[in-house]
């Protein structure tokens, strides 16, 4: 199966940084995949999470300075993590350490993420309505922030629009009308059009 565009291999083993109420690690779990564990703070998606794998998965409730999480995730050689919208909610130091003890442990390690596109007029709707941010992207930004944590091989790329019900299915013109209008406006002022429009930019790095 592929998480935007990337693929993910049944042999490796799956961490879901911020599982939510673990609809991913349920549609993979269906293909015959399975999650290594699924790391969610919030106590109530906690709950629901439990209440839908049992022990097949390890569920933890804490953050990723959690000692337990580094004595588990440690026994491993191969490590993915995946970050879905979660990547700009966690401390700079907090994730730095946390890739940088993994690096010391000599772990190959490969994460494949979304987080909102600071270039966007959407994303920023996205970025800004949300005040659990702590940081907020652009491709350039994302990229030499991975690079300081360490990460070498990094692809980003802008998330294609997705119809996924009748509200997304409304605002399919209008979200390219307002880009079309953006992309005339940089092309006649600065020369050159602006690319990354799409409200979310996925990324995969590796260790």
């Amino acid at each position: 199966m592929n998480l935007y565009t990337f693929p993910i291999f049944k042999n490796e083993n799956i961490i879901e940084v911020g599982s939510g109420f673990g609809d991913l690690a349920k549609n993979f779990e269906q293909n015959g995949y399975r999650f290594l564990c699924l790391i969610e703070p919030d106590k109530e998606k906690n709950k629901v999470l439990r209440s839908l794998f049992g022990k097949s998965i390890h569920i933890i409730n804490e953050s990723l300075s959690s000692k337990n999480i580094r004595a588990m995730i440690f026994r491993y050689s191969n490590i993915t993590i995946i970050m879905q919208d979660v990547i700009e909610h966690i401390p700079p130091n907090e994730f730095k350490k946390f890739i940088a003890d993994l690096k010391n442990q000599n772990k190959k390690i490969r994460l494949i993420g979304r987080t909102p596109n600071l270039t966007s007029p959407f994303g920023l709707r996205n970025s800004f309505g949300d005040n659990t941010h702590i940081l907020r992207f652009n491709n350039i930004s994302l990229e030499d922030y991975l690079k300081k944590a360490g990460f070498s091989e990094i692809h980003i790329k802008a998330e294609p629009y997705q119809i996924t019900g009748i509200v997304s299915f409304f605002r399919f013109l209008p979200y390219y009308f307002v880009l079309t209008i953006i992309f005339l406006v940089f092309l006649c002022i600065y020369g050159f059009p602006i690319k990354e429009l799409t409200p979310n930019i996925v990324f995969e790095a590796k260790v």
